[in-house]
């Protein structure tokens, strides 16, 4: 549908300007300054200072002269980084055995594991001896457990069966993570759904904030957005996941825990909840608007538009035509995909990322450089602005960047160098690549990169 009023072409700076995500190079650019900063200025730090690495981070600073965010957030990162490492560990070493240790030998962080574990390891030495265990519990949240010699086995199965209950009532204490937050949600009578859906990325965002990955942060906390606007959670209160984020890690990792765990963590989430509130009320904003444009378009219109799309991109970046050989349908199918994936993502933003997921896997195959997303968006949204004008153009642009930061990251994430050996057909680099891997991950390593090239 062609606007009104004839607006003034949209030049590539202004395309640009639209596209408020953050740029890739720029994370790469802020580690290569923070490597050399840290590496020029480390030998100057006083051992005494160095002891505390937040004093360490300042110290070094100001030996510098530039105080920037992304020096004094340095320490917290590396805590972080390291605290949920040994966070993880503690669900992975479940069901490993006695001692807690898996076949590779790896130990296990029995003594960060704290009161939780420990419950459950004195219940089962009670049970061995013929005693039962008493006062069980610790953390945040936790109970003790009453003794009851008679019936043994059968306090075992009903304890496995009632998930979070014993014998005698009292709650078992979770031992892991997500359990222990789920805990602690229902007990301070948070939004559970809300604290569930956070759960389900909280991995990627805590990778995203200590890698300074601001891409995938944004892509991670924009789905989350869509999410708690299309799926309806109810009340969102980012305090109650920091109330119960430190309540559960404080427990597991009694021994490790401190002062600046404490503060590493509240800046963890501060950070993330600072960049979910930069997008939480825009679906709701922006979701009639993008309907609107992209479903007033007719189907010729969506094709003259994603011609002219592609007539841009060959323009702009010559190369781009060596990748794109299909027809000018297939061109066309292209632009309005992108059209369609826009608006559907604020109805169903889980169904849409999971699409894009599966449509970003076969992306490899065809290997398309994910450097071509950025013009490719760039002419999508001078294409939009010429034809329907700037009314709702920065909507769009929003939605627009969400659908290609799928893409974009699903193809680096897949794109390993045993499946790139399988797309070049290199028999030679597919044999060395798998003699990199233990032998019993080369079949299943083998058989994952076949599948991805048949898809």
């Amino acid at each position: 549908m062609q606007s009104a009023s004839a607006p003034a072409a949209l030049d590539e700076d202004a395309a640009k300007h639209l596209l408020t995500m953050a740029k890739k190079t720029d994370k790469q650019d802020k580690k290569k300054k923070g490597k050399k900063h840290g590496d020029h200025h480390q030998h100057d730090v006083p051992a005494a200072v160095a002891a505390d690495p937040v004093a360490a981070a300042a110290a070094a600073t100001a030996l510098s002269g530039e105080a920037t965010a992304e020096d004094l957030d340095e320490p917290m990162r590396k805590i972080v980084a390291s605290s949920w490492k040994r966070t993880k560990a503690l669900k992975d070493a479940k069901g490993k055995g006695k001692g807690g240790s898996g076949e590779d030998g790896e130990a296990d962080f029995d003594d960060e594991g704290g009161s939780a574990d420990l419950a459950q390891k004195s219940m089962s030495k009670g049970k061995a001896s013929g005693s039962s265990p008493s006062g069980g519990g610790g953390g945040f949240f936790s109970f003790g457990r009453k003794s009851n010699k008679k019936g043994e086995e059968d306090g075992d199965k009903a304890s496995e069966s009632n998930n979070m209950k014993g014998n005698n009532g009292g709650a078992i204490v979770p031992d892991n993570f997500d359990d222990m937050m789920l805990f602690n949600a229902r007990m301070i009578g948070a939004n559970v759904s809300f604290i569930d859906l956070i759960l389900k990325a909280f991995d990627t965002l805590v990778s995203s904030v200590v890698s300074q990955d601001d891409f995938r942060l944004q892509k991670e906390t924009r789905i989350i957005s869509l999410r708690l606007y299309a799926e309806k959670h109810g009340s969102i209160k980012f305090k109650e996941f920091k109330i119960c984020m430190l309540a559960s890690l404080r427990p597991l990792l009694p021994s490790l825990w401190d002062s600046q765990h404490e503060r590493a963590w509240e800046w963890l989430w501060d950070t993330v909840a600072e960049n979910m509130n930069k997008s939480i009320e825009l679906p709701n904003q922006y979701h009639r608007k993008v309907d609107v444009l992209v479903n007033d378009l007719s189907l010729d219109e969506k094709r003259t538009l994603g011609l002219n799309v592609f007539k841009r991109l060959f323009k702009m970046n010559p190369q781009t035509e060596f990748y794109f050989k299909q027809n000018n349908e297939r061109l066309a199918f292209i632009v309005r995909s992108a059209l369609e994936f826009s608006a559907k993502i604020f109805n169903e933003p889980a169904k849409t990322v999971d699409d894009l997921t599966a449509l970003g896997l076969k992306h490899i195959m065809w290997s398309i450089p994910t450097e071509y997303f950025e013009p490719f968006l760039i002419c999508c949204v001078q294409e939009v602005q010429e034809k329907c004008g700037s009314d709702n153009l920065e909507p769009f642009a929003w939605a627009l960047e969400i659908v290609a930061s799928v893409l974009v990251l699903t193809i680096e994430d897949g794109s390993s160098p045993l499946l790139t050996a399988v797309l070049k057909n290199n028999p030679k680099a597919v044999r060395k690549e798998l003699g990199k891997l233990p032998r019993a991950q080369r079949p299943a390593s083998a058989v994952g990169a076949i599948a991805t090239e048949l898809a």
